[in-house]
């Protein structure tokens, strides 16, 4: 995370958000797990976990971390590539565009061909309450515009958005900071933090305003 787990605090508590669950999606090793717990105060039942590689779902699940799911979620449901990369973190339903550039030791080692998911789909097939989620954490490499166009009804149960942003082809086919600003604000979101790297990437809190 780009911008700190103290700074998300502060948005939250300066915008009276209570926290009733997080839902993380591009959870590779749950590394935030520990800043959610003592930061945020969020216990891990109320922590939802989604990552479309199953590997680093099941490692996460056998050391004991509850609702890990695997899911490759996108904008709508179809069959589609899935590209393993050797630092893991950079793994994407997209190709590399500007991201081969910019981190060329960062190479794609396998491909799997996945069965993509709505977020809404995801809701209904793991029968949990999506209202008990109401801060999200998006980190899947270029696609999280992509599962916000294709769950729109989703994003009345969110208050913060916590997601990475681009503002070049870092991914071919990826959305860009504008359109998420253009998008999220036509469901009554408001871009109030943001991170951005020299490679074009970065990270950006959305609140409900």
């Amino acid at each position: 995370m780009l911008i700190k787990i103290n700074d998300v605090s502060k948005i939250l508590t300066d915008n009276n958000i209570e926290i009733r669950g997080i839902l993380h999606v591009g959870a590779h090793e749950c590394e935030e797990k520990e800043a959610y717990n003592t930061v945020l105060g969020v216990k891990d039942d109320n922590i939802i976990w989604v990552d479309a590689n199953e590997d680093l779902i099941e490692k996460n699940k056998a050391s004991g971390i509850p609702n890990c799911f695997t899911a490759a979620l996108d904008r709508t449901a179809h069959e589609a590539t899935f590209y393993l990369t050797n630092n893991g973190q950079s793994s994407s339903l997209l190709e590399f565009g500007l991201h081969s550039k910019y981190h060329p030791h960062v190479k794609v080692t396998n491909q799997r061909t996945v069965h993509t998911e709505t977020l809404s789909n995801f809701f209904n097939r793991i029968s949990m309450d999506p209202s008990k989620f109401n801060i999200w954490n998006f980190d899947i490499q270029g696609s999280e515009l992509d599962v916000f166009k294709g769950s729109p009804d989703m994003l009345k149960f969110a208050d913060l958005i916590y997601t990475e942003v681009n503002t070049a082809q870092v991914y071919k086919k990826c959305g860009e900071l504008t359109e998420m600003d253009e998008f999220l604000a036509t469901h009554g979101f408001k871009r109030v933090q943001t991170n951005m790297t020299q490679f074009k990437w970065g990270d950006a809190v959305y609140i409900r305003v």
